[in-house]
């Protein structure tokens, strides 16, 4: 049950973020430091044609900063320096339009396209399946897929969508995949959650929410399943480290011409536009904590923790 301290806690960091979030942008405050090769290394990504889960799968295929800006581009065009990365999906129309745009972007990108829709464990089974066909050893899982609805929904396996997609599907996809991830010398798990699990709560009694739903109420329960997943999965795997991971408030919305808004005196949905770009993360913003945990080797000794703009939170729901 959320505590005082927690609803302090909760709306000081939304608080902030209208008056911290433009000078972290203008300082680049909040960015991984980091670098790491991962030749060789297999990352799989949920929801990977996302916001955030195309700017992951993008960096993971990239692994690696040069200085030298030749001997950058020599090697992106000719050596693969980048992991293996599994884009799973639902919408497989979008993902081949992320496949391609990554190609496109990270040549020699060693990619793989592969189905998995969230709201069904059948599917969640057979993409892992698959992967444990097909891989010998996973290194890193990327837990990326968020739900977030206002209206009622059940799978179908009788379950309320934010709870079966947000964390109900990431605990079974990791369980299964649980033997390949500890064959890796250095396997991660990150699994992304919000601040909003410090206002869940566990109906453990109606866990479906099915006699008072309410939309935050469901999507607040599924943050704080991940985050406690997270300690959890910690505690009693230790060879795998594993990591929830908020990467504050991003803007998902596609990109938008503000020149043709203000030409066609759209000038309401022009500032929104602004305010967006000001206030909210982009994609690639956002999953700066994500590649802290991946590429900084002294987040291990911190496997189970709670991470939000590349730092370690101390606070987090213990109860």
């Amino acid at each position: 049950m959320p505590t005082l301290i927690d609803y302090i806690f909760y709306f000081i960091i939304l608080f902030s973020e209208l008056i911290i979030n433009p000078v972290r942008h203008f300082f680049k405050i909040g960015y991984c430091k980091a670098s790491q090769r991962l030749d060789g290394q297999i990352a799989v990504i949920s929801d990977a044609n996302s916001s955030i889960g195309k700017a992951v799968a993008i960096r993971l295929a990239q692994s690696g900063r040069f200085s030298n800006s030749l001997i950058k581009h020599l090697k992106r065009f000719f050596l693969k320096i980048g992991a293996k990365v599994v884009l799973a999906c639902s919408d497989m129309a979008q993902g081949e339009r992320t496949y391609y745009e990554i190609k496109w972007r990270v040549a020699n990108a060693t990619l793989a396209l592969m189905y998995l829709d969230l709201s069904s464990f059948k599917s969640v089974r057979n993409f892992s399946n698959k992967m444990k066909n097909q891989f010998e050893k996973i290194d890193i899982l990327v837990n990326c897929s968020q739900v977030s609805s206002s209206a009622y929904i059940k799978t179908e396996d009788d379950f309320e969508i934010h709870f079966a997609n947000n964390y109900l599907s990431h605990f079974l996809l990791t369980m299964l995949l649980l033997d390949s991830l500890k064959r890796s010398e250095c396997a991660k798990v990150i699994n992304i959650t919000s601040i909003h699990h410090l206002l869940g709560k566990m109906h453990f009694d109606d866990i479906s929410l099915k006699t008072n739903y309410g939309s935050s109420k469901a999507f607040n329960q599924s943050q704080l399943a991940q985050v406690l997943f997270t300690k959890e999965l910690a505690k009693r795997c230790s060879s795998v480290s594993v990591f929830a991971v908020d990467p504050g408030f991003v803007a998902s919305y596609e990109s938008v011409s503000l020149y043709k808004l203000v030409a066609n005196f759209r000038l309401c949905a022009a500032l929104k536009h602004c305010t967006k770009t000001i206030l909210l993360r982009t994609p690639f913003q956002g999953a700066q904590t994500i590649f802290h945990c991946i590429f900084d080797q002294n987040t291990d000794k911190h496997s189970g923790k709670y991470f939000r703009y590349v730092i370690k939170v101390i606070f987090i729901y213990n109860d």
